[in-house]
């Protein structure tokens, strides 16, 4: 999980962080970048953390392929 300064994610606790990349046919993500943000200091350890993520692939006809995606983050403060 991203590390977030905890002053930051309460102030803007359930906002959203949307970030597009190339979900590649092995899971894993390429060009991350963030379209929409409340904070800036919350773009960096996001894409850091998206690039050592594992996705399911996408698929046609039963074969993984590269898609374009849209990732919706909400913002939650950790109990």
């Amino acid at each position: 999980m991203p590390e977030f300064p905890a002053d930051i994610v309460r102030k803007y606790r359930h906002q959203m962080i949307v970030a597009s990349a190339i979900l590649q046919p092995d899971g894993k993500l390429e060009q991350v970048a963030i379209r929409q943000s409340p904070e800036q200091q919350l773009a960096e350890p996001l894409v850091e953390t998206l690039q050592h993520w594992l996705f399911e692939p996408g698929k046609i006809d039963g074969k993984p392929v590269a898609l374009k995606i849209l990732l919706g983050i909400r913002l939650a403060a950790s109990h």
